[in-house]
């Protein structure tokens, strides 16, 4: 699947993504990763059991804008890859920050 996206920070793009293909190795790996996830998340405050697809999404979102802001190559390689697989259209993730606190919008076109 060729997917891409772009995460805007306060309407200013930090992040661009479009690979043609996840290799396999890769792809176990975020197999793993999401299975992890079935047992719980902490999205903000809040912890939840049982996420949805749309919770994890959120979740690994919240990651890859923390590893950008942290410069953290391969924790954004993988989160983005993560996120690439599971969109199934050009998508954008729309944050907002003021301070500590941001808002996260993802639409998908």
């Amino acid at each position: 699947m060729n997917s891409s996206f772009v995460v805007s920070l306060n309407n200013q793009t930090i992040h661009m993504y479009s690979e043609p293909r996840i290799p396999g190795r890769l792809m176990r790996y975020l197999q793993e990763m999401n299975e992890d996830m079935d047992s719980g998340i902490q999205l903000g405050e809040q912890w939840i059991p049982n996420p949805t697809e749309l919770q994890k999404l959120q979740y690994v979102s919240t990651v890859l804008f923390d590893s950008l802001q942290k410069n953290d190559t391969n924790l954004i390689n993988i989160t983005s890859a993560f996120l690439a697989d599971k969109f199934d259209c050009e998508t954008q993730i729309q944050i907002t920050q003021q301070e500590e606190l941001f808002n996260l919008k993802i639409i998908s076109k």
